[in-house]
């Protein structure tokens, strides 16, 4: 993310680096979340990943689920393959289903 984003060092630029992190912006009111992360991604380490939902399932009071793609890389969705499309299965599932429990919540 440095070289790529900021164009600057996270030591030199600690507030930037927290501002921009979704890390640092979940609360107890996030909305629900599918988080799918390529275990290959080389922008977003897979233990960010796996820290960004975990942190979401400790603090928002809405359902947060991880999806961990073998072998993915950080865009892995932009060329359509079999991980794209079992993405977009489980993308469709999880928005269809965050809807209609909030229609019955209504």
């Amino acid at each position: 993310m440095q070289r790529s984003v900021f164009k600057h060092r996270r030591s030199d630029a600690a507030d930037s680096f927290r501002a921009a992190s979704p890390f640092h912006r979940v609360s107890a009111d996030s909305p629900p979340f599918l988080v799918v992360h390529g275990d290959l991604d080389s922008l977003v380490t897979v233990e960010e990943g796996r820290r960004f939902a975990q942190r979401l399932r400790d603090v928002s009071h809405q359902p947060a689920h991880y999806v961990e793609v073998v072998g993915g890389q950080h865009a892995f969705d932009v060329i359509p393959s079999w991980r794209t499309l079992r993405t977009v299965d489980a993308v469709s599932e999880f928005l269809a289903t965050t809807w209609a429990t909030h229609k019955t919540r209504r």
